[in-house]
């Protein structure tokens, strides 16, 4: 009825004993997601990999592994909110008494010349350039070297700066904001969307933000408004996301009435995906794209989808006060960073557990 193969109970047959084991990841990789397994039991924020090794932002601080299933502490304990490698080096962030804090191997973490009280909401790294928005009154910060941090110049001061992304030329931040250069930056023709939980992306030579409402804009600076807003919405929406020529925007739903998925072909006109009732509200704001399958989660639920448009329930294990936070596919392994743990899915471990016969 969901148009993926069936798991069947079989012999644990472990994919290194296969011939061709690459090639039996790619024929059952639309089988990721259906099955889950637990590899960490605190609150995870996210998973991120690089030189040979994953790095996890958690409740418990920054964790560690070599292989994204056994984890290791580091020496932050503090609660981190965000990762991110480029260039060389580790960067780190998190609420308050977290400051900035970078690694050169992600196991031994510095305290940046970022004070403690600085709530990181996005690290982005292009063109040499480090920057992050705080999601509260700390502005947007900049570093040549991700170690010493400098101020921005900003038109006004606010109660956040929402997400930034680099594209075409351009830094942008989904509460409307823009720079050239990362250090300077204007105000476009329409602010909003400081919330942690709103995004931006950048695809097919178009800008697309959330926050509350969808918005579009060819440059970054001018923007207008989609059929989706505030007043066509019981709640707004969270975040968004691009891939195989489809835009997706997850949702605040409320109960079996509203819908938590929209998709579009332009990123300007969208429409209702069809979705399980799940009937319960449903804040949706991870979301990504593997191996032609769509994923998207939030609170209390995990869907799937083959188009984009008809979406299923998964069976992660969310309870009714459980949240998923965001969704990476690294190394053929689905992570999925909820509040009550990270969980994985893979087909490796569908083949030895026996869950896929060959």
């Amino acid at each position: 009825a969901d148009g993926l193969a069936t798991l069947d109970s079989t012999t644990k047959v472990p994919l290194t004993q296969l011939s061709n084991p690459a090639l039996w990841r790619i024929v059952f990789s639309n089988l990721l997601g259906r099955k889950w397994w637990q590899c960490y039991n605190s609150e995870v924020n996210m998973v991120k990999y690089a030189n040979g090794l994953y790095v996890l932002a958690c409740s418990e601080g920054i964790k560690y592994s070599t292989d994204g299933i056994t984890w290791q502490a580091s020496n932050v304990t503090t609660y981190a909110l965000y990762v991110e490698h480029a260039n060389g080096l580790w960067v780190a962030g998190g609420n308050i008494r977290f400051g900035i804090k970078y690694s050169t191997d992600g196991i031994t973490w510095h305290d940046s010349n970022v004070a403690s009280d600085f709530y990181t909401n996005s690290i982005c790294y292009a063109n040499g350039l480090w920057v992050v928005s705080s999601g509260a009154s700390g502005g947007i910060k900049y570093s040549t070297n991700g170690i010493t941090w400098q101020d921005t110049n900003l038109p006004i001061t606010v109660s956040g700066y929402g997400k930034v992304k680099y594209a075409n030329g351009k830094w942008v931040t989904s509460s409307g904001y823009y720079s050239t250069d990362g250090i300077t930056w204007l105000k476009s023709n329409v602010i909003g969307g400081s919330r942690t939980q709103d995004s931006i992306h950048y695809a097919e030579g178009k800008w697309v933000r959330v926050g509350g409402d969808i918005y579009y804009s060819l440059d970054g600076i001018t923007w207008l408004q989609t059929n989706v807003y505030d007043s066509s919405l019981n709640y707004g929406v969270t975040s968004v996301h691009y891939a195989n020529g489809l835009y997706i925007a997850t949702t605040e739903k409320d109960g079996a009435s509203t819908t938590a998925v929209y998709f579009s072909f332009d990123g300007i006109t969208w429409q209702n995906s069809t979705e399980p009732n799940t009937k319960d509200a449903d804040l949706s704001v991870a979301i990504n794209y593997v191996n032609g399958v769509w994923f998207a989660g939030g609170q209390r639920s995990f869907k799937y989808s083959l188009d984009g448009i008809n979406w299923y329930l998964t069976d992660l294990p969310l309870g009714r006060e459980d949240f998923v936070h965001s969704i990476s596919y690294i190394n053929g392994i689905l992570f999925t960073a909820t509040s009550s743990g990270l969980y994985f899915s893979s087909v490796d471990k569908l083949i030895e557990e026996g869950s896929i016969q060959i």
